[in-house]
């Protein structure tokens, strides 16, 4: 059975705002900070999964994923996939496929989205990376699998979505988390 889950941090809240300041903006980083970005987020993911400790998880994210989420949070939101028992470990050995260009966004934010050409689901990835002190760090995350047949198909990741209900999404919080 496929298996969605969505968690984004406090993405248009205005946790982002701040004093502005004159800083370059990032550039995209090569191809193999990349693949280590990403098989690292999944890494964590299998861990926690496997574990049932998110902890780890929560604080490899940046401030405002690691404010917004406990490990307790992160645990509800992803215990459906936990519950497929899905390992994602073998995907270390794969390299992922982009869906689209990797970019930074106006707000400095990395995105990152493709898949593992896993078989016979697909492990699809949509990963948000912010940069905190010269590193990027996890902002936000989106797993799911498709059957091989239907990952191909335009919109097909979304209809599961939406039509099994499948996925967690968490709402954004209203204010700035505390500092």
């Amino acid at each position: 059975m496929p298996v969605a889950v969505v968690l984004f941090a406090a993405l248009l809240s205005g946790s982002l705002q701040g004093p502005v300041t004159a800083q370059v903006a990032p550039a995209v980083p090569g191809p193999n900070t990349l693949t280590i970005l990403i098989r690292n987020t999944l890494a964590a993911l299998n861990h926690a999964n496997l574990t049932g400790n998110y902890t780890v998880l929560r604080d490899l994210g940046a401030p405002g994923f690691s404010q917004a989420n406990t490990a307790a949070r992160l645990s509800v939101v992803f215990a459906k996939l936990r519950s497929q028992r899905l390992d994602l470990g073998h995907i270390i050995l794969l390299q992922p496929r982009f869906e689209g260009k990797p970019r930074i966004d106006k707000r400095n934010m990395l995105h990152l989205k493709g898949y593992f050409p896993t078989s016979p689901l697909r492990i699809k990835f949509n990963l948000l990376y912010q940069p905190v002190a010269n590193r990027w760090r996890l902002f936000g995350i989106s797993v799911n699998t498709v059957k091989v047949g239907t990952a191909d198909k335009p919109g097909a990741a979304s209809n599961l979505k939406t039509k099994a209900g499948a996925g967690a999404r968490l709402p954004l919080p209203k204010k700035r988390p505390p500092q």
